[in-house]
Order: structure tokens, then C-alpha cells, then sequence
């Protein structure tokens, strides 16, 4: 086979085989990424519970540093309280498999009824 021949035959294959490589190196990125942040959920639920659990333990300065880290603003309307929460984690410039939540997204929990 001539090396012409060869190359024509050959290269597009190689090609192939030189995206797939790539493709599989980003997903197992990705997959490390989405295994790192289960993790995280795991200590962050972990976490939560038991700040749940000593809520009453805790001083008022205490739970001031806590409402004051989480809430981008707390709003009366003089029946009842919504809660505008911070983001914790940081968006993300491009979307991927390992993108957990909607980039920018705030929650609103109203407790007025």
C-alpha cells in the first residue's frame, strides 16, 4: 500500500480516534467534578442538619452571623417574612454535565402564611 494510500485511509480514523480521546478526558473531568460536588451536598445537608438540630443552643449573636451569611435581604410586609437567599456556590461560564442548578437562580421562601 503506498503511503499516499495509506495516510488517506488511515488519517480520518486517527482523527476520529484522537476526538473521542478528548471527549472521554472531559467527560471523566466532568464526572470528577459531579462526584466532587455530591460530596460537598453530602457535608453541606451534613452540616445544615446539625445547625438545625442546635438552633435553640446557639447565642443570638450566633444566629445573627448565620441569617447575615445566608440572606441577601429579609423583608417584612407587615403580615410576614420572605427570605431573598444568597447563592452559595459560583455560576458557571458554560453549561456541562456536571451543572447542577440554574446559573443565577435566587430562591424566595415566603413564610406569611
Amino acid at each position: 500500500l503506498p503511503t499516499k494510500g495509506f495516510q488517506k485511509h488511515y488519517q480520518p480514523l486517527y482523527n476520529q480516534s484522537e476526538q473521542l480521546e478528548a471527549t472521554i478526558k472531559k467527560i471523566e473531568g466532568e464526572l470528577s467534578d459531579i462526584s466532587t460536588k455530591k460530596k460537598s451536598t453530602g457535608e453541606i445537608i451534613k452540616n445544615s442538619q446539625s445547625l438545625y438540630s442546635n438552633w435553640f443552643d446557639l447565642t443570638h449573636h450566633e444566629k445573627r452571623e448565620v441569617l447575615e451569611a445566608i440572606t441577601n435581604k429579609i423583608i417584612f410586609d407587615g403580615q410576614g417574612l420572605t427570605f431573598k437567599l444568597k447563592r452559595i456556590s459560583a455560576p458557571r461560564k458554560t453549561r456541562s454535565l456536571s451543572e447542577l442548578t440554574t446559573n443565577g437562580q435566587t430562591t424566595d421562601w415566603d413564610y406569611s402564611k
